[in-house]
């Protein structure tokens, strides 16, 4: 889309690692995306609407939780491709959004956590590998020496930050540890030959991966597409659009 954060990224998938150049200005630019996910967003609406909900009657905030939710005991049941399920509320002001825009409520949930479930399970085969197993040892020799901090996995170091944003806040101070992990492995990824491990391990688990697993990334791509088309036209026959 001409980011030139993303330049030197090729668009194309294959087996090779992208250009550690290039990967090392994204992990100087955002981290892991952490600081984005925890900074506080200020908008004037949805403080608006929590103020309008704290100043009703105990009854009249469930009478809104009624119209907003539905009866929450009338739900269904979303399947997801690694075998987990959701149940998601049928009834209400947003499930009727949800059925308007996706056409139905457990399209909605489907496509919100569907494609994430099929890269955790591709993760979970790239991982287990031989080759990646060793090569993630030899990163964690590495990103121990450079930050002097003992993790076992990339993941993990994702998951500390995360613990350090909760203890501490969003701040320059938590915000700079970020990129600083970011960027120490990073360097030890390519350092180590894990990145070229893992591109490739990715690539040949992708490639072999379910039809069910592929579906489900086709579908809520494709019900992405229709929703935004469905959305605009919603939006268009609205007078305070």
């Amino acid at each position: 889309m001409g980011d030139p954060l993303l330049d030197g990224l090729s668009d194309v998938p294959s087996d090779a690692a992208p250009p550690e150049a290039a990967v090392l200005r994204i992990a100087k630019r955002q981290g892991y995306g952490l600081y984005a996910r925890f900074r506080p967003i200020s908008l004037a609406g949805p403080h608006a609407n929590s103020a309008y909900f704290q100043s009703l009657s105990p009854a009249a905030q469930n009478r809104y939780q009624l119209a907003q939710f539905g009866n929450r005991r009338s739900t269904v049941k979303v399947k997801f491709p690694d075998g987990s399920s959701d149940l998601v509320p049928r009834g209400g002001c947003l499930s009727q959004s949800y059925k308007t825009v996706y056409g139905s409520v457990a399209r909605d949930d489907f496509r919100v956590n569907a494609v994430a479930d099929v890269i955790h399970l591709v993760q979970n085969r790239v991982f287990a590998m031989p080759a990646i197993k060793l090569a993630t040892k030899r990163w964690a020799v590495c990103m121990q020496k450079r930050s002097g901090h003992p993790f076992a996995t990339p993941g993990d170091v994702s998951g500390w930050l995360t613990s350090q944003y909760l203890q501490h806040g969003t701040n320059r101070m938590t915000r700079d540890l970020e990129i600083r992990y970011s960027m120490t492995s990073t360097t030890c990824m390519y350092q180590t030959g894990m990145a070229s491990h893992y591109a490739d391990a990715t690539w040949r688990v992708i490639r072999a991966m379910p039809d069910s697993w592929y579906q489900a990334i086709i579908n809520a791509r494709n019900w992405d597409a229709s929703a935004l088309v469905k959305a605009r036209a919603v939006l268009i026959r609205s007078p305070r659009s």
